[in-house]
């Protein structure tokens, strides 16, 4: 008695779906979900925080401008340099918590922010010279004297700042996956 027999022989390919990209029409006052393609913030960035921060950094960057003024302190102007990026980073993200497509306040926003505190850094080095200066009878700390404290650490300072500024631009909305 002769009895077909059958085989089958299991698939070793698979399907997979491929994730695409899905471009969202923004809504009330320009909100774009964070995971649209043409979303520039990772996050959804808030209105109402951001105007108050800008506030807080308004009155502070007024209230230095006044105490370098009214004390005759120049060097203050490193520090206002510094609280004016962080208001101007501040105002942009207001700007851009309305305009979530926008490129611009994005970038200018996150690297403003960034390269900020670079600047108060500065003011910190120029500072702890001058307390060096004043108040150590040998004016000089682990053989550093302090008229070059300042410098060297201003000069650190550039250096980060020219880093950061090349890392921001590189992370910036809309950079390749590869570069960052």
């Amino acid at each position: 008695m002769v009895t077909a027999t059958t085989t089958s022989t299991p698939s070793t390919t698979t399907t997979t779906a491929t994730p695409s990209c899905t471009t969202a029409v923004p809504g009330k006052y320009g909100y774009v979900p964070p995971d649209a393609c043409n979303a520039q913030w990772n996050y959804s960035p808030s209105f109402s925080a951001a105007v108050a921060f800008s506030t807080l950094f308004g009155i502070l960057t007024l209230a230095q401008i006044i105490l370098a003024f009214v004390h005759r302190k120049p060097f203050c102007w490193v520090m206002i340099m510094g609280v004016s990026w962080e208001l101007v980073s501040f105002i942009l993200r207001a700007l851009g918590s309305h305009h979530q497509q926008s490129q611009a306040y994005s970038f200018a926003s996150s690297l403003l922010f960034l390269l900020a505190p670079l600047w108060i850094n500065a003011f910190v080095y120029m500072t702890a010279g001058r307390l060096m200066w004043t108040f150590h009878p040998d004016r000089k700390v682990a053989g550093i004297k302090a008229i070059s404290l300042g410098k060297y650490f201003v000069w650190l300072d550039i250096f980060s700042f020219i880093v950061q500024g090349v890392g921001g631009t590189m992370l910036s909305p809309g950079g390749s996956a590869t570069t960052m």
